[in-house]
């Protein structure tokens, strides 16, 4: 009986002791080609009313999407790692992708955001300090110098563009026409 005691009390202050540490992090690698018909997501998420949409295949993989965004009947996904816009179908089918890094005027350095409008895309390169203007299947119309301006977001109306710090809103005074 004694020994069963003190292996739950070690057992016990080994796990409180793992569960304390602070930074721990855990990687899970999938590979796509074997988990491709073994996802059961409805055993660890309520999927009621959800439907899984496959996305079609990019010509650069999807590899650290850091901003997913729907617009109208469009998905959107940012993806740090390619500095790449992909953009879907509500279906998953592939509508075109945007990858133009470089330094020209209808380049980006570092893709940081972008949003979508009912007439135009905006790209926003916060290294670069401008932003690209596209119309809605990603064709280059202008660049806009954003230099003096400090923004690592954007948001935009069909009127008027906004620049958005982290943890901000959007103000008249980061406004650009």
């Amino acid at each position: 009986m004694k020994k069963a005691f003190y292996f739950f009390a070690v057992l016990l202050l080994l796990s409180c002791h793992h569960a304390s540490q602070k930074g721990h992090t855990v990687s899970v690698r999938i590979d796509p080609d074997e988990a491709e018909n073994s996802i059961a997501a409805d055993e660890w998420l309520d999927t009621a009313g959800c439907a899984l949409i496959p996305l079609a295949d990019t010509e650069k993989p999807i590899t650290n999407a850091t901003r997913l965004k729907t617009h109208r009947d469009k998905i959107y996904i940012l993806d740090e790692e390619t500095h790449c816009l992909h953009v879907f179908h509500a279906d998953g089918t592939l509508d075109f992708s945007i990858d133009r890094r470089g330094k020209a005027g209808n380049e980006y350095l570092w893709l940081s955001d972008f949003h979508a409008t009912g007439k135009r895309l905006y790209l926003l390169d916060h290294i670069g300090q401008k932003i690209l203007e596209c119309d809605t299947l990603g064709r280059f119309i202008r660049k806009r110098d954003i230099d003096g301006y400090y923004a690592n977001g954007i948001f935009a109306t069909d009127e008027a563009l906004f620049l958005v710090n982290e943890g901000s809103t959007p103000s008249r005074r980061n406004t650009i026409t």
